[in-house]
């Protein structure tokens, strides 16, 4: 589609990103931003990463930076449940405003489920 000049999708969760000092969590999630460069980066239950400890304001910052830094270069999806990731985005309006769309996939119904565990 266009959207990226490599083909290079990264997945991470909030134990690739934040480190257990600090100090040293800026330069891991540097480092996975950095690895994302041209392509995807996915960063599954990111609500998980919450204000509550220094370690993760420190990946919070890193990340809002990161987003400034590489916005032309580079795709970085935010996954997570509806209301959890509600109050992701609610605890920085400096993220929030950083996040171009938001999709919301309703849960599969039970004939849906059929369906593919069929295929």
């Amino acid at each position: 589609m266009g959207c990226v000049r490599e083909d290079k999708f990264i997945e991470v969760t909030r134990k690739d990103l934040v480190s257990d000092r600090l100090g040293d969590t800026a330069s891991k999630t540097s480092a996975i931003f950095e690895k994302a460069l041209g392509g995807v980066l996915l960063i599954d239950e990111a609500y998980t990463i919450n204000n509550s400890s220094n370690l993760d304001r420190e990946c919070l910052a890193t990340i809002i930076h990161a987003l400034d830094k590489y916005r032309e270069d580079l795709i970085v999806i935010f996954a997570g449940y509806t209301k959890q990731m509600e109050q992701f985005f609610n605890q920085n309006q400096g993220l929030r405003s950083r996040i171009g769309y938001v999709f919301d996939f309703p849960d599969y119904s039970t004939e849906e489920l059929y369906q593919i565990f069929e295929i």
